[in-house]
């Protein structure tokens, strides 16, 4: 059968448009399975920080030699946590003077002691106690700002919290150092005889106590795209419909 010309054109054109229409079916599909199979999607995590409170204590005694020692705060803290502010508070008194009537006694001929005691933190400031006959002052030290809450993209909660720890790292502990003297009083000169003896047999030196409080952050992270709103798994990740919690409760360890 011969086809008019007209009839030639028509067929050549419908044919060149059946080619084209399926190049961008076999184009547009091979994206779409590109996109889906070798390049996992970016998730928002929304992290918020919890405030939380510890303590420790330090004991020693102290005497006319310098005493110097030094302490860490919050080496036991998980990594991603973020120590805000310590404070210190020395506790002591004259423990001649407060041992029934021969104390008194002893603390009317040489008098009261008198404690001086530095504390520093470690590149940051230094506070200076000094009393007699007893003591119990704090201080207050500032370690480092208040985390905002933020926004976090990654590709799964655990590398959501491998980001924010790398974020801040190494600001977890602080450490400190201090130094104690104890100078016996001497009430009368002329006794001082009678109070090198009394201090050999009773007055040794002085018990102190180092209170500690410190505050420090920790990070929770909540997966922004889940529809599981709420969910806080503490201390461990856990998938639950597709859903991913984290939360580092950051508890001390033993000091």
């Amino acid at each position: 059968m011969n086809l008019k010309k007209s009839d030639k054109i028509i067929a050549v054109v419908g044919i060149v448009i059946l080619i084209i229409a399926a190049v961008f079916i076999v184009y547009y599909t091979y994206e779409e399975e590109d996109v889906t199979s070798d390049e996992p999607g970016l998730y928002t995590y929304k992290v918020t920080w919890m405030e939380k409170t510890g303590e420790k204590t330090i004991s020693g005694e102290a005497g006319e030699e310098i005493l110097s020692d030094s302490f860490p705060v919050g080496n036991g803290l998980e990594s991603d946590c973020v120590l805000t502010d310590v404070t210190v508070r020395i506790m002591w008194e004259d423990d001649n003077y407060y041992g029934g009537l021969g104390g008194r006694i002893a603390a009317f001929v040489q008098g009261l002691d008198t404690l001086t005691a530095d504390i520093s933190l470690e590149n940051g400031g230094i506070y200076t106690h000094e009393s007699t006959g007893e003591g119990n002052e704090t201080f207050s030290f500032h370690i480092n700002d208040m985390p905002k809450d933020s926004m976090v993209e990654a590709k799964d909660m655990n590398e959501a919290k491998q980001n924010v720890s790398n974020s801040y790292q190494g600001m977890n502990s602080a450490n400190f150092n201090y130094e104690v003297t104890v100078t016996t009083g001497e009430r009368f000169k002329i006794l001082k005889p009678i109070r090198s003896f009394l201090n050999s047999r009773r007055d040794t030196g002085n018990d102190f106590n180092l209170y500690i409080t410190y505050n420090y952050v920790y990070p929770e992270l909540e997966d922004e795209d889940s529809n599981n709103e709420g969910l806080v798994i503490s201390g461990m990740m856990e998938e639950t419909k597709g859903t991913q919690t984290y939360a580092t409760m950051g508890l001390p360890g033993k000091h």
